[in-house]
């Protein structure tokens, strides 16, 4: 996510801000290297570690820090202070910035106004050991009905592999088996045949869900309905669609489904907390290189 196409104005409000200029004042006129600050094609940057790797990143006057948290915010569909802070840090730094992202998104109106309460989830009762592949294992939902008019029928088809936390949102006009046929369908032309596929109790993961599954060697399991879904990790996304889309429904004229495919890239980008990554599509498309080459060779 690039959300700056060019950084003439940061030349400019980096000298306007009286703290910056003295800064970049001392580097142009000392001989020696700073430990904290660089000054590169003329802007200001700041040393750190993003995700494990020494970046120099760019430096926000004070009067642009509250316009850059929320351009963030919005373009991530209102997530957490602790996503949106770490999307954030890959091109940004100011001082007391945690603090600022945190206080700012927790003060935001329309997550405070339109968005669920947050928690601890239950998760699963007996867990299924992971399997350190991609899309060896992957989480399958289908969500309530998200329209709140009696007339239409749209849900969200949800897709997680459970390794790379990797996201897929397909809509969906009903939750009937075919549909559910579909939707997994389309996901295994997309990414191959996954190892296992692990679902709930709903209607649409019938018997002709499971021959299907039989005819491509895919291991069934189904989580116990009596829990909270049983599925932590598809609870968790749930959750994350349904304030992301009441926040599009609410401040966008277009139809929700339209904007499903930027929900989808939004958590795919931001840092996954189980992981510690991002669960890009650059990952998964280098693992899908490898299996091709693997499988052509």
């Amino acid at each position: 996510m690039n959300l700056t196409t060019k950084d003439d104005w940061l030349i400019v409000e980096q000298r306007r801000d009286p703290e910056l200029n003295k800064t970049i004042k001392d580097l142009q006129s000392s001989k020696k290297s700073s430990t904290e600050f660089e000054l590169k094609d003329n802007i200001l940057h700041y040393k750190t570690e993003v995700n494990g790797k020494m970046r120099l990143v760019k430096v926000v006057p004070q009067s642009y820090q509250w316009s850059l948290i929320n351009t963030y915010h919005e373009a991530l569909k209102h997530m957490g202070w602790e996503k949106t802070l770490a999307k954030l840090k890959e091109s940004f730094w100011f001082p007391k910035m945690t603090s600022t992202v945190r206080y700012f998104v927790e003060h935001c109106v329309i997550c405070r106004t339109m968005k669920g309460p947050s928690g601890a989830l239950q998760s699963r009762l007996h867990p299924i050991e992971k399997v350190p592949e991609p899309f060896h294992t992957i989480d399958i939902d289908i969500s309530g009905k998200l329209s709140g008019e009696a007339t239409q029928k749209e849900y969200v088809f949800v897709a997680i592999d459970a390794y790379t936390k990797f996201v897929v949102l397909q809509h969906a006009k009903s939750k009937t088996q075919s549909s559910a046929l579909k939707h997994l369908q389309e996901v295994i032309f997309l990414f191959g045949a996954p190892k296992r596929i692990i679902v709930d109790g709903d209607g649409a993961f019938t018997s002709h869900y499971k021959a299907y599954c039989d005819q491509y060697g895919i291991e069934l399991h189904k989580c116990a309905g009596y829990t909270s879904r049983g599925n932590g990790q598809v609870e968790r996304v749930m959750r994350i669609i349904k304030n992301g889309l009441t926040v599009i429904k609410h401040t966008q004229k277009a139809h929700w489904e339209k904007s499903l495919g930027t929900l989808q890239l939004a958590i795919n980008c931001t840092i996954s907390k189980s992981t510690g990554k991002s669960t890009n599509t650059n990952r998964v498309i280098d693992w899908q290189k490898r299996v091709c080459t693997s499988s052509t060779a």
